[in-house]
């Protein structure tokens, strides 16, 4: 109130600037995200900006499609180095990965494990492609499954944080980690399988296949449960009936992703239509002329 009562004119310029740019639509190149990456990446630790370095696993996805689809060695080789520096850290615990280091070289690592993270890193980890990181994605579904899932409940856990040294898991159950887990979970069941057909040597893959599919299962059945009403709206913190946000365009686009995904897994029709339910809802409630918004 005091910044508008002595400052009106210079907070009306900038409202005045920030409409003027929103109306420009400045066009998005992929080349360009491509040099965004490269010109922020850290050649000696690998990793990304600083002096904190986050897993930025999405980041590397992109640069391992980039290299696949346009033929860039340079992306490639970024996304493994990075890659490669994250599994030799200390970030990787108990084949759970912690959400970030406070330094460069990836030596100090957080107290905080966040299950958005995990899922990322197992959709990289299996489409990076090569021993190492299959071996990677393992040992982080082993952790997944034995950390962050509830059986008792049928539904992944959110978060750990370190108190001491213990691991303290929040019990709320977050839709948009719910959700996020559940397609990780089925690009493991996938890959898993895949790797079980090679042979003998690969036989320990289809139980962990089957596991893998069968708590996504559960947890889908607990996304409908839980954490989506009536209308399609689904609950940022799932089970809240007391006011709690619902209809993040995050959350409704992460859960009908979810629900598809285990309606192509499994065939079960409702699957199919809960995630209709959802992306009515944000079609209704979120659309814009020309995009969703939040």
């Amino acid at each position: 109130a005091l910044a508008y009562e002595e400052k009106r004119a210079v907070l009306v310029d900038k409202v005045r600037r920030a409409a003027t740019r929103q109306k420009e639509h400045p066009r998005l190149e992929v080349t360009a995200v491509y040099r965004a990456c490269a010109a922020t990446f850290d050649s000696t630790h690998g990793g990304f900006g600083g002096p904190t370095k986050f897993l930025e696993a999405p980041v590397l996805r992109f640069l391992l499609a980039y290299a696949e689809t346009r033929g860039v060695v340079r992306a490639q080789q970024m996304a493994r180095q990075s890659l490669d520096a994250v599994l030799d850290s200390p970030l990787g615990d108990g084949g759970g990965f912690r959400a970030y280091s406070h330094t460069p070289e990836w030596r100090a690592p957080a107290r905080a494990r966040d299950a958005l993270d995990q899922a990322a890193m197992l959709h990289l980890l299996l489409e990076a492609r090569q021993p190492r990181y299959i071996a990677a994605a393992r040992a982080l579904f082993d952790f997944v499954e034995r950390d962050l899932y509830d059986a008792s409940a049928g539904a992944f856990r959110g978060r750990q944080v370190g108190t001491g040294t213990s691991w303290w898991t929040d019990p709320t159950l977050y839709a948009d980690r719910q959700a996020a887990l559940i397609t990780a979970c089925l690009a493991v069941a996938e890959a898993l399988g895949d790797v079980a057909e090679m042979g003998a040597a690969h036989s320990d893959a289809a139980p962990a296949a089957q596991r893998a599919a069968q708590v996504a299962l559960y947890a889908g059945d607990a996304l409908i449960a839980h954490c989506i009403d009536a209308d399609g709206g689904v609950r940022h913190i799932c089970g809240a009936d007391d006011g709690g946000v619902t209809g993040l365009l995050v959350d409704q686009a992460a859960a009908a992703l979810a629900l598809w995904e285990l309606r192509e897994w499994s065939g079960a029709s409702r699957f199919a239509k809960a995630a209709e339910r959802v992306a009515h809802f944000m079609e209704q409630q979120l659309g814009g002329s020309s995009a969703f918004y939040n």
